[in-house]
């Protein structure tokens, strides 16, 4: 399904981001805004929330190069 694709590239809006994250960012939250309201996906949906803000803390140490590489994956 496609919500494994959010677990693979992780991406912070609180940083300066890239225009690559920017884009990544933007589609993971309409993806799991889209997602939520699937009874089904829930309980994935909130594991995947939980994935990618770890992603996130992760992301704001690394040089915009790596971040870049993070929202490509």
């Amino acid at each position: 399904m496609a919500l494994a694709a959010l677990s693979m590239g992780i991406c912070s809006a609180s940083y300066a981001e890239t225009e690559i994250c920017k884009q990544y960012f933007t589609e993971m939250d309409s993806f799991i805004k889209e997602a939520s309201k699937h009874e089904e996906t829930k309980a994935q949906v909130e594991m995947l929330k939980t994935q990618l803000t770890e992603g996130r803390k992760q992301l704001e140490s690394y040089p915009k190069e790596q971040q870049d590489a993070g929202c490509k994956q």
